[in-house]
């Protein structure tokens, strides 16, 4: 089975190096509509097994539903899965389940991790200085601005003491609020890693300013005093969602390379931002590295504006291909001037047909490279029209229905009238429904 085939919820990776496979669990539905983890099996991170059911809810055990974040730990020659559940009063706790295996049978370790009558999840696990450790938060839903919470463990796994409080959500200075009617300042999905001796944790929020859907292109704007979003999707997609001023690399390479890539897509997000791209490279005659630096940010003269992106490279030789074929596509811009710099001169340039502005150049090692996109800012109408474009393109029907309906929504005026005309249309009543959705 190949990856993209695989639908899990909060997925995990597990390296196992006594036999070398890498082991993926997650949450899934099974055909009772009752929640269980599940485990896929691979050698390579693209081809994996069938997957198994790890475990499922039995009558003697507490939780009863929103099975979640399930978290692999090797640990005295055992596997313990650190997971989350919901119990029949309502809270969420976190329970450490075991098997002597990674992709056994787990069954209940003791009692729950976390308090009870207490809204915590996602538990994770580290040692550090001789002694084991466990983070979870406290949940927004019982304290407004939600905790950061440590656990020291004993050999068994049990807590010597009741836990401390690390941080709060509104110690970040980046996190929002993430609703409008109620103190929701959130914290999730804690993970420490160890490097050098120091300890960093990996953990999310809400952050304010402009987010742009990396599936469906749909943009939100955060505020400081917050949003709640609410984001449909059907099951075989979640939402994720970019900040303003994102700048993601991604293989352009068929097949399941580990070398370099020749190829690569550049997705770049209008606003602010820098990138740091590392790649190694390790053979028996040759090792080295070599970083590419990416820089994104925009310029505003009287409603025209300008989104801006370099590239450099520094590093070892041999570690980046020669002439790398760079796809530059800027996803919050339909269409612009785009003109294309090298060290300074002006260069040829590939334009490509998509559904953005976008540029494809060859990047020699060492060159910097500038890349400007001159453009005009969407008004709302401009981009509703834009999203529609988009919606009747992908819906079936009859394509000279669609094609009169676009132009019609094309020369409406105002957001009342798009609405009108969507009514009034020959689309299907699936269309006309995806056509409101946009809204």
């Amino acid at each position: 089975m190949k990856l993209h085939k695989i639908q899990l919820r909060d997925p995990y990776i597990y390296a196992d190096k006594k036999d070398n496979r890498y082991y993926l669990y997650g949450s899934i539905k099974d055909r009772h509509r009752q929640f269980c983890f599940y485990v896929y099996t691979s050698t390579n991170l693209e081809d994996w097994d069938e997957g198994r059911i790890i475990f499922s809810r039995s009558d003697s055990f507490w939780g009863v539903t929103h099975f979640w974040a399930p978290e692999l730990h090797y640990i005295d020659g055992e596997y313990y899965l650190f997971a989350t559940f919901m119990g029949a009063n309502g809270y969420n706790r976190s329970q450490i389940l075991k098997s002597n295996t990674p992709d056994g049978t787990f069954v209940p370790y003791g009692e729950p991790l976390t308090p009870l009558n207490t809204a915590a999840l996602d538990a994770t696990y580290f040692e550090f200085g001789g002694k084991r450790y466990s983070v979870y938060c406290h949940e927004w839903k019982d304290v407004g601005d939600g905790q950061m919470c440590l656990l020291e463990l004993d050999d068994d796994l049990r807590p010597l003491s009741h836990s401390e409080i690390l941080f709060r959500a509104s110690d970040a200075p980046w996190v929002v609020n993430a609703s409008d009617k109620e103190i929701c300042l959130v914290t999730d999905g804690p993970f420490i890693v160890k490097h050098n001796e120091t300890l960093f944790m990996l953990w999310s929020s809400l952050p304010e300013g402009v987010w742009t859907d990396f599936f469906t292109g749909d943009i939100y704007d955060v505020p400081k005093n917050g949003k709640k979003l609410t984001l449909m999707r059907k099951k075989e997609s979640i939402p994720v969602l970019v900040k303003a001023g994102g700048i993601i690399p991604l293989s352009g390479d068929k097949g399941n390379s580990v070398a370099n890539p020749q190829k690569m897509d550049v997705l770049v997000y209008n606003g602010e931002g820098e990138y740091d791209l590392y790649e190694d490279l390790l053979t028996e005659e040759k090792e080295g590295q070599a970083i590419t630096h990416f820089k994104t940010y925009t310029i505003e003269d009287n409603n025209i504006f300008k989104q801006i992106l370099t590239i450099r490279t520094a590093g070892d030789d041999g570690v980046i291909p020669e002439n790398r074929e760079l796809t530059v596509r800027f996803k919050n811009i339909s269409e612009g001037e785009i003109t294309v710099y090298k060290d300074g001169k002006l260069m040829t340039i590939e334009e490509v047909l998509t559904d953005c502005a976008a540029v494809r150049v060859n990047h020699e090692r060492n060159a910097e490279i500038r890349i400007e996109v001159l453009y005009k800012k969407l008004s709302a109408l401009d981009y509703l029209q834009e999203r529609a474009r988009k919606v009747l393109l992908g819906v079936e029907g009859d394509n000279i229905k669609k094609s009169m309906t676009y132009e019609m929504i094309k020369k409406a005026t105002s957001i009342a009238e798009y609405v009108l005309v969507v009514d009034n249309s020959e689309v299907s009543l699936a269309a006309k429904k995806k056509l409101k959705e946009v809204l």
